[in-house]
Order: structure tokens, then sequence, then C-alpha cells
């Protein structure tokens, strides 16, 4: 009887805890591993695609390394005092192996 308990307890905490412990990384993706007891952000290691299994506790950041867009739209003046909208559009990727430094001092809203 003990045992059984012990087994359905394991099951429902895995079943409660399963997208906290197995994470799926996609295509385009890489995942940077915030450790809360053993170190904080591991810097030395950058998780590439597939399935990864960690500590219920740690936290798996996934940031898109594909080459993204963003267009900014800004309103100035000339020289000779007319309003002028200027469409700026930008084109960037991540370094993947200065990924972890980014999430550790920037953050995962590095683009706002």
């Amino acid at each position: 009887m003990r045992i059984a308990v012990t087994c359905i307890a394991f099951l429902l905490s895995l079943a409660f805890l399963w997208s906290n412990i197995f994470i799926s990384i996609g295509s385009g993706e890489l995942g940077v591993l915030y450790s809360r007891f053993f170190g904080g952000t591991v810097t030395d290691v950058v998780y590439e695609e597939g399935m990864r299994i960690i500590f219920p506790w740690d936290i798996m950041y996934i940031y898109n390394v594909r080459v993204q867009e963003e267009t900014q739209s800004l309103n100035v003046r000339t020289s000779d005092g007319l309003n002028v909208t200027i469409q700026i559009s930008l084109r960037y990727q991540l370094i993947p192996d200065k990924l972890p430094f980014l999430h550790k001092r920037i953050g995962p809203d590095y683009h706002r």
C-alpha cells in the first residue's frame, strides 16, 4: 500500500511539473539556463534545439536567433521647420556565443 501511494504521488508531481522539467527548444531558437541554486545564469553553455530536461526550480529562457526585423517611425523637424516622418527598418541577428551574456546583462526584453 505504501509503495502504491508513493508511486501515485510521484506520478502526480511529475504530471504537475511536466512543463517545468521537459523543455522543447524549436528550430531557430537557443536556450539559456538560469540555475536557481547552482550559480545563476549558465554562461558557458548555450542549449541548442531539441528536448531538454532540467530541474523544476530552474528556468530555461528561449531566444529566437533567426534574422529579425524591427520597424520604427520617427517624427522629426527639418532645418526649414517642416515636420517629416522617417521610417527606419533595422535587421539584426543574435550572436549565439554571446547569448548568455546578453541574457545576464540585459535580459529577455533586449529589443524593447
